[in-house]
């Protein structure tokens, strides 16, 4: 299992970006090889006017020390988002 954070998106002040976790599964057998991979977001994090937040799916908050376990460099990618040009 691997976290991944996907490309971060900034509107004004605000950076949000999900934080996807990747699952491969596979097995062999007599008969041949079977393999398989699940990606599903599980945490989306908002960076707003400096201020880092998380929250999971079901809405439970997550702290940034456990973004940054899971996924390294969260807050430091969100922080290098440039405000968009339009």
């Amino acid at each position: 299992m691997s976290y991944r954070l996907e490309k971060p998106l900034r509107c004004g002040g605000t950076v949000v970006a999900a934080i996807s976790r990747t699952r491969v599964i596979n097995a062999s057998r007599a008969r041949g090889v079977f393999v398989a991979a699940d990606k599903r977001p599980v945490i989306v994090a908002v960076l707003c006017d400096g201020v880092f937040s998380a929250q999971d799916l079901s809405g439970a908050d997550v702290s940034l020390r456990r973004v940054e376990e899971l996924c390294p460099g969260t807050l430091d990618q969100m922080q290098k988002i440039e405000p968009s040009s339009h």
